[in-house]
């Protein structure tokens, strides 16, 4: 699948409400500026990196604003189906917002940094300066899918002349074990050996698990083969009917296991689209456009799927705040 293209714009929110020298004067925050993102989409699955988009729209390194390793927060936006006698479907997925996938994300970056750190240690530099790559920073992809299906901001021009914008470096992060084979960090779906390494099933793998068993481990004390709870003069105190040992019972066995899947995460933990819905939207010739939600994207990493594309792609707007929040 070949890149898409967005077109992108700068709204300023606050100004009207609060001026420039109230806002210093206050010490409030300054107004949050939110960028507009406009996807032209492919037919079938559209990866969205708005770490990327923003970086690349504002000409800002993330050494001032736009890591990756941020949740950031999409306000809304409009799917727009430029083929009125064509239905559409489009439906909006991110990476679980869940402290799980931030810890497993973090696994990795921990991993990564460490990585760095070691080799830089061991690296004899011969009294030479050794400095790693300017515009270095943590970066992980969604899943198994691709580089190249990772859309990427356009300006406006024409219907016939959009382009992309020229956009640099953004190189994914990656280790290297012992025998050199190199890993880049994905989140979703399962390992692919000496290519990807996927940050929630390694996760899973390295955590102990909860006891499964039914019967909680109740303490007989005396060695009597009877429980201790089940003759406890306070648990007896009261009891006035037959069944109260049982109720006794149902106490303390009910709810004992997890209310989640041991071993599984979310829905399929191998599964490259194991990920959040956030919004689906039809369009059709009587109603070309469709609202989509607000949602928050870990990493800024979304996935869009359009089944249904003639001749015009439609376009996918997006109004993303340029503030992000840290995990």
């Amino acid at each position: 699948m070949s890149s898409g293209t967005a077109y992108s714009s700068v709204l300023v929110i606050g100004y009207d409400k609060y001026p420039p020298t109230l806002l210093y004067q206050t010490g409030m925050a300054s107004p949050m500026a939110v960028t507009r993102l406009a996807y032209q989409l492919q037919e079938g699955h559209n990866y969205i990196d708005l770490a990327q988009a923003l970086a690349i729209t504002h000409r800002n390194s993330h050494k001032n604003q736009f890591r990756q390793k941020n949740i950031y927060t999409v306000l809304g936006g409009m799917f727009v189906n430029n083929n009125i006698a064509t239905t559409s479907k489009l439906s909006v997925a991110t990476v679980p917002n869940t402290w799980y996938v931030k810890a497993a994300i973090n696994r990795c970056f921990n991993a990564w940094k460490s990585q760095r750190a070691r080799t830089l240690a061991n690296t004899e530099t011969d009294g030479a300066d050794l400095a790693v790559g300017k515009y270095s920073d943590f970066k992980i992809m969604y899943n198994s899918s691709g580089v190249g299906n990772y859309l990427l901001p356009i300006a406006a021009g024409t219907t016939a002349s959009r382009g992309n914008l020229a956009a640099g470096e953004w190189a994914y992060a990656s280790v290297v074990d012992e025998a050199g084979s190199e890993a880049h960090f994905m989140v979703l779906g399962d390992h692919a050996p000496g290519a990807k390494y996927a940050a929630l099933k390694g996760w899973v793998e390295t955590r102990a698990l909860p006891r499964v068993e039914n019967d909680p481990n109740m303490p007989d004390l005396n060695s009597d083969s009877v429980k201790d709870y089940k003759v406890d003069f306070l648990n007896n105190l009261n009891e006035t009917e037959d069944s109260n040992p049982e109720r006794m019972v149902l106490l303390y066995e009910d709810n004992d296991k997890a209310p989640f899947h041991i071993t599984e995460l979310y829905h399929d933990l191998d599964d490259d689209f194991n990920d959040q819905f956030q919004g689906y939207a039809i369009t059709s010739a009587t109603n070309p456009t469709a609202m989509i939600p607000g949602f928050k994207a870990v990493c800024g990493l979304i996935r869009i799927y359009v089944d249904t594309i003639d001749a015009e792609a439609p376009i996918l707007f997006l109004d993303v705040s340029n503030d992000q929040e840290s995990f």
